[in-house]
This record gives C-alpha cells, sequence and structure tokens, in this order.
C-alpha cells in the first residue's frame, strides 16, 4: 500500500475513532478484526482495500479507490442504528460516501447485534 494511503487511512481512523468515543463513551473500538467483542457497544474500522482508479503514461497510480468496511455491535437494535448515524455522519464528513448497508448481520449465535457498512473514496496519490 502506498505511503499516503497509509497516512490517510490512520488520519481517518482516528478521526472515526474520536467522534465515535465523544458521542458513545462506553464504546469499545479496535481496528483489529481478530478482536473479540468482549465489550458492547463495540466499532471497527478496516482497509478492505484500494486499488488503481488510474494511472499515469508510466503505470503509477494516480488515484486509487479506499474501500473500508465498519462494524458496529451492540445489545439492541435501536442502540446499533444510533451508533451508525454517528459513523455514518462523521464518514460523510471526512468524503466517504456509503457503497454497501447498513445491514444487520447474525453476529455467530449471540445475542449481539451487528450492523455492516461499506464506504469508498477516491484519494489522490
Amino acid at each position: 500500500m502506498a505511503d499516503g494511503i497509509s497516512v490517510n487511512m490512520a488520519r481517518f481512523n482516528n478521526a472515526w475513532k474520536a467522534a465515535m468515543v465523544e458521542a458513545f463513551p462506553t464504546i469499545f473500538i479496535s481496528v483489529d478484526p481478530s478482536q473479540t467483542k468482549a465489550k458492547m457497544p463495540a466499532g471497527q474500522i478496516n482497509l478492505l482495500g484500494s486499488p488503481a482508479f488510474d494511472t499515469d503514461l508510466e503505470g503509477n497510480e494516480c488515484l486509487v479507490n479506499a474501500t473500508i468496511q465498519i462494524d458496529l455491535y451492540a445489545a439492541h437494535t435501536s442502540e446499533a442504528y444510533s451508533i451508525d448515524a454517528v459513523s455514518h455522519n462523521t464518514l460523510c464528513n471526512m468524503g466517504f460516501r456509503r457503497v454497501y448497508g447498513p445491514e444487520k448481520i447474525n453476529s455467530n449465535g449471540t445475542t449481539a447485534v451487528r450492523l455492516v457498512s461499506r464506504y469508498e473514496q477516491l484519494l489522490n496519490q
């Protein structure tokens, strides 16, 4: 992954996490998909990829399409959608657009409510 993308994604992660913790002080935030959501509410942000969208004549990436996935976990459906509203507004304010979700997904037999959304943004190299 290009250095510029890494810097941008770190900035997005930090801004998203700060907004979520400000709105929901007890939320557990992770960027590690392998961590178990032992506490609720919980949120996770993951970079799914950043394929080239446009290249120059030498084949260098000029634009990449960064895609992130947000996983939100809560004890109740209404709480999950409240958290999603803050997450969505935060990401839209950073220039992302939702391309999938929010979709309520079964959370491995637990009573947790899981919402999944995906966002994209074109980033200039």
